[in-house]
């Protein structure tokens, strides 16, 4: 009973934090990208002692951080591969302030399987550049499909973006979010199809224990990262830049972690 208590709390605090405008989540102090030393802030009004009054000092004292510098040394192993059950829907677009964010609406019931356990879809956004880096190197940009299962336990699959060809299916995130800051619009009636923000291969992939990457950086999050790019073209990119440009998180120290590849070869650039 307490194991499921406290799941669900750890499911409605992520979902919180997830889903909201990130700029007014439950009165949280600002951060930004700028200065990353989240940890160091203080809630200035709560009346809780140290470290409480810290909100955000998993990101600095947590020993499981995303993201991560993927390299070509990591392990390789038999794994169980994310399956996308994505369906389309009509999402709610938000400029949470941080990020260009897509919610899914009420009821949808698209989820990803990995081995016998389902993560719903709860929303995906957006980092330009990259937050992972391979051997120190950013892509153009980062998507980030955010899963959560009932119990608290969270799947983040990520794709990676290359500047290439046009795509169709982002542009019409680009055409239905907001353009200030807090603003959501969940009138538009525009059917997405979160399958077409993936890669064709989604046989080889990256996956390690991560957290959050925005505060409050809470831990306890899989990562699974596929090595092939999808594309948008430069026009594209620099849409999204105007809405939201340098917001990646740096890379944190793996402390031991293992970084586990599903398949050998090359890491899709």
């Amino acid at each position: 009973m307490r194991h499921n208590v406290c799941g669900k709390l750890l499911l409605t605090m992520m979902v919180l934090v997830m889903v909201s405008p990130s700029w007014a989540a439950s009165g949280d102090p600002s951060w930004n990208y700028k200065n990353q030393s989240w940890a160091e802030i203080k809630d200035s009004i709560s009346t809780q002692p140290v470290p409480l009054n810290y909100p955000y000092g998993t990101c600095g004292i947590g020993s499981s951080q995303a993201p991560v510098n993927i390299t070509g040394s990591a392990s390789t192993a038999r794994l169980n591969r994310p399956t996308p059950r994505y369906i389309p829907g009509t999402p709610i677009f938000y400029n949470t302030g941080y990020s260009v964010q897509v919610n899914t609406e009420e009821g949808y019931l698209g989820s990803v399987a990995i081995g016998n356990d389902i993560y719903p879809l709860i929303q995906f956004h957006f980092h330009s550049p990259s937050e992972h880096t391979f051997d120190g190197k950013h892509f153009d940009a980062e998507l980030h499909f955010v899963n959560i299962r009932e119990d608290g336990k969270a799947a983040v699959m990520t794709s990676l973006i290359s500047v290439g060809a046009f795509n169709a299916e982002f542009q019409k995130v680009l055409d239905n979010v907001p353009t200030t800051a807090g603003q959501k619009n969940s009138t538009s009636g525009v059917r997405l199809n979160p399958n077409l923000l993936l890669p064709k291969n989604r046989r080889q992939f990256f996956t390690y224990a991560g957290s959050l990457t925005t505060p409050p950086c809470a831990e306890g999050v899989n990562f699974y990262i596929f090595t092939q790019p999808i594309t948008i073209s430069s026009d594209q990119l620099a849409a999204l830049k105007k809405l939201y440009d340098n917001n990646n998180r740096n890379t944190q120290p793996l402390n031991g972690r293992v970084l586990t590849s599903a398949k050998t070869g090359g890491m899709g650039r």
